[in-house]
C-alpha cells in the first residue's frame, strides 16, 4: 500500500509555544488514520499545515507521491470546522451553495445525500436537523467533487452518543467505499473503533504510531491461578516475553510483549507439572495505552 501523505520532520512554533516538534508520519492509501491527542497536542495545527492553511517552520510534506498543492487539494475533501450553513435553507440548497463556493459541479448531490443517509431529509430545513444530521451534512460538504481523501478534524466533537454513533458508521461506510480518511480526535474510544492506524500526539510530539491492532496488542496481560502460586510465579519468571509479574486480586498478573500465546504457556506449565485453575487473557485498550504514554512523557 503506497503512501498518500508523507510528513517529514515538521516543526511549528507560535512565539514561545512549540506546537509541533519534528513530526514525521506516513499515511497509507486506503487507511483510516487517527491523529489522537488531548486539546493543545498539535492535531489541528498539523492538519492545517498539510492542507496549506498554515505553514511549517521546518520540515516538509508530500501528497500523492509529490503532486503540487493545487492538484492535491482537488483530490482532498476537508472538514476543519463546521461549515456556515444557512439555517433557513434546506440541506440540499446548502450543499448547492457549498459546491458553488468550491467551484465544483452540483450534479452528484443526490448521491452524496444517499451516502450520508440524509436523502429523505434533503429538502428539510437545516434548522430541523439533529446534531448528528448536521455533522453528516458537513461531511457531505467535504464529499463534494468525490475526493479520494477526507481530512476530518474532530468530526464527532459536541455530539451526543447517538450522533457519535451516526458519524462513526458513516466513516466506516466511506472507508469501505475506498476513501482514505485522516481523522483527528481526542476521543479515544472512537479512534479505536474506526481507525486502522494511529499516531498519538502530546505537546507537538509523536509519542507512538502504528497500526491500531499492533498498538493494542503491543502489551497484553494474562491472569493466572493455580494451587501453588509461589511455584507458578517462579516458573513463569523464566518464560520468554514476560515483562512484569505481580499479584492482583489474588491472581498472578503477567504483562508481556505480545509474543506470549496463552495456549502455549498453558501447555508449557503443564509440562512443568503446574496445572492452572484459571487463565484469562486481557488486552490493553487504546485508552490505557494513551494514558500511560501521556502521563509518562
Amino acid at each position: 500500500m503506497d503512501n498518500i501523505l508523507s510528513i517529514h520532520s515538521i516543526s511549528k512554533s507560535f512565539g514561545m509555544v512549540k506546537a509541533l516538534q519534528n513530526v514525521s508520519l506516513d499515511i497509507k492509501r486506503g487507511s483510516v488514520y487517527g491523529i489522537l491527542g488531548p486539546n493543545g497536542s498539535g492535531k489541528t495545527t498539523l492538519l492545517s499545515i498539510v492542507l496549506g492553511v498554515n505553514h511549517e517552520n521546518t520540515g516538509s510534506y508530500t501528497w500523492f507521491g509529490g503532486e503540487n498543492a493545487e492538484s492535491a487539494r482537488k483530490r482532498t475533501g476537508t472538514l476543519l470546522e463546521t461549515p456556515n450553513f444557512y439555517h433557513y435553507l434546506s440541506g440540499y440548497d446548502n450543499l448547492k451553495i457549498a459546491a458553488k463556493i468550491k467551484g465544483k459541479a452540483d450534479t452528484d448531490l443526490d448521491a452524496i445525500f444517499k451516502i450520508v443517509g440524509l436523502f429523505e431529509r434533503k429538502d428539510s430545513a437545516f434548522s430541523g436537523y439533529s446534531l448528528g444530521m448536521k455533522q453528516r451534512l458537513a461531511i457531505g460538504s467535504a464529499l463534494i467533487g468525490d475526493p479520494e481523501v477526507l481530512v476530518l478534524d474532530e468530526p464527532t466533537n459536541g455530539l451526543d452518543p447517538a450522533g457519535i454513533a451516526e458519524v462513526r458508521e458513516l466513516i466506516r461506510s466511506l472507508h469501505l467505499q475506498g476513501k482514505t480518511i485522516i481523522l483527528a480526535s481526542h476521543l479515544l474510544d472512537e479512534v479505536e473503533k474506526v481507525c486502522t492506524e494511529v499516531a498519538i500526539l502530546k505537546k507537538g510530539l509523536v509519542l507512538e504510531q502504528g497500526s491500531v491492532s499492533n498498538a493494542l496488542g503491543a502489551e497484553s496481560s494474562l491472569q493466572l491461578n493455580a494451587e501453588n502460586m509461589e511455584q507458578l510465579k517462579s516458573a513463569v519468571s523464566i518464560y520468554p516475553g514476560i515483562k512484569d509479574i505481580h499479584m492482583e486480586n489474588n491472581l498472578l498478573n503477567l504483562s508481556h510483549d505480545g509474543s506470549v500465546k496463552a495456549a502455549d504457556l498453558n501447555k508449557w506449565l503443564g509440562q512443568q507439572g503446574i496445572f492452572l485453575s484459571q487463565l484469562t487473557e486481557k488486552k490493553k485498550n487504546l485508552e490505557s495505552i494513551f494514558i500511560e504514554l501521556t502521563q509518562n512523557k
